[in-house]
């Protein structure tokens, strides 16, 4: 699709403890209220090692802009619908692509 904006962001946290809280899709509308998107979300507890990671199925949200951490735009090829969530060589919990493209990860930090 032409212009289609592919997200990953990462909601904030009300406590320490709390399950992250990670969505990625397509971004279907943006204001100065919230962001709107057909995405799945990714929930998960540090350490990881079991793979206790829980994924929904695809459907529009809406998230107001002040319960989102941060954001990471993702190159529009990404195949975030197909991908399967797990974990990578190092513990870490990434998106791993059906084919071809790079995992995405679904890490703590602003660097993933």
């Amino acid at each position: 699709m032409a212009n289609t904006k592919i997200w990953k962001a990462r909601m904030r946290k009300a406590y320490a403890d709390e399950t992250n809280h990670v969505v990625v899709g397509e971004v279907m509308e943006e204001n100065s209220l919230y962001l709107r998107m057909r995405c799945r979300a990714f929930h998960f507890k540090r350490p990881t090692m079991n793979a206790n990671i829980v994924t929904s199925e695809i459907k529009v949200r809406i998230f107001p802009w002040e319960e989102i951490s941060y954001i990471t735009e993702l190159p529009d090829s990404s195949d975030w619908e197909r991908a399967a969530a797990g974990l990578d060589e190092k513990g870490d919990v990434v998106l791993k692509p059906a084919a071809g493209s790079q995992s995405i990860s679904l890490k703590e930090g602003l660097d993933g």
